[in-house]
């Protein structure tokens, strides 16, 4: 009598869906706007990115990436924009690098091979993948750019691994308002024919479901004790794609975003953070502290908080080696909705005003657009 291998029941298929790098390029001493090697699929292949994973050279500028799907800019080029560098990537350079706390996790686009509309946004890919880095000045060093994900192997293979719709659902509740949020539902039976169809994919139907991920610098000083607004019209940022400020006011834009993930790396002079919503600020009234001696949401590389190790002797020439350690951005205590209404993301000093071009905060949330 056959012996069958622990976990293993009988007639399940041989094959299996295996977590696996699916795209790598390198270029060396980028400067400006660069476009990455694209790496090609099969024509009866299909693939979804989870994870992106960034490696950049140690004191050099930083800059911006941009995931590139099937020859074009995800989603127009402003809805995925993550901070790339040796300071303040919102990336990991590589997994064993982060640390995982309590509320921390890796960053990933979106959940895998689930029915569930929202959680579904991993980056859909038909034909070829592709990164754009974006330098804030010339880099000298290699900068390496990875995708981690699945692949599927003909219109059977993803049968397998997916259920056979992927649902928008007709609402989802508040728990901080206690409200109920009304969106258009829908449901897409999953194919090779509709994988960009999918939330995450390129070629959507409203309503649209994607990631949303976003970050921005303070373009100005604050003003002392005036809560500063991240917000691109009236020069706060000095990019459109840094845009913090959301109007989803009906005659603006219908559509909900639902911030679940935040990260600041603070300044001298800071205070704290907050996400305001019609008026009220989450996910505390007060704002959350932020300061370079006490920041919970700090993310990117650990110093200030783990600064370089001192080695020694000789005392009076000792040696000081990096940390290479990451945080992650943390997760909300709750999921901040923004729906009908105006959500800005601000900082707030102590009374005296924090420098521009000091302070640089992250975000990531779900967007629907109906």
């Amino acid at each position: 009598m056959a012996v069958v291998p622990p976990g293993l029941a009988p007639g399940t298929p041989k094959e299996r869906f295996e977590y696996q790098l699916l795209y790598e390029k390198s270029y060396t001493n980028p400067s400006g706007t660069v476009d990455l090697p694209s790496v090609e699929l099969e024509s009866d292949e299909r693939a979804e990115i989870v994870l992106a994973e960034v490696e950049w050279p140690s004191g050099q500028p930083e800059g911006k990436l941009i995931p590139v799907i099937d020859g074009d800019l995800f989603a127009g080029g402003s809805q995925i924009v993550c901070r790339v560098g040796y300071n303040s990537t919102i990336l990991p350079p590589s997994e064993e690098q982060v640390i995982l706390t309590k509320g921390r996790e890796i960053f990933v686009f979106g959940e895998p091979k689930t029915s569930d509309g929202l959680k579904n946004t991993t980056l859909k890919v038909v034909r070829k993948m592709a990164a754009r880095i974006v330098t804030d000045g010339a880099v000298t060093g290699t900068v390496t750019v990875r995708y981690w994900g699945f692949k599927y192997k003909g219109e059977d293979s993803l049968r397998r691994a997916y259920p056979p719709t992927v649902s928008i659902p007709p609402s989802i509740y508040d728990a901080t308002t206690g409200r109920t949020v009304v969106i258009p539902p829908k449901t897409i039976p999953v194919s090779f024919d509709t994988w960009d169809q999918l939330p995450g994919g390129q070629k959507q139907s409203k309503p649209i479901v994607n990631a949303l991920v976003r970050y921005a610098i303070n373009a100005n000083a604050t003003t002392p004790n005036v809560p500063y607004d991240f917000r691109f019209d009236i020069g706060n940022v000095a990019a459109e794609d840094q845009n913090l400020y959301f109007d989803l006011t009906p005659e603006r834009q219908r559509g909900v975003i639902i911030i679940t993930h935040f990260g600041i790396r603070a300044a001298a002079n800071l205070k704290g953070w907050g996400i305001n919503v019609n008026g009220e600020v989450r996910p505390d009234k007060n704002y959350v502290k932020a300061t370079t001696t006490y920041n919970p949401y700090h993310f990117g590389h650990v110093n200030p908080f783990l600064p370089g190790q001192v080695l020694g002797p000789p005392a009076d020439s000792p040696t000081v080696i990096d940390v290479n350690l990451w945080y992650p951005l943390r997760k909300l205590p709750y999921p901040v909705i923004v729906w009908r209404e105006i959500g800005r993301v601000q900082i707030i000093d102590n009374g005296t005003a924090v420098s521009a071009n000091s302070v640089t905060v992250a975000l990531k949330a779900v967007q629907i657009i109906e």
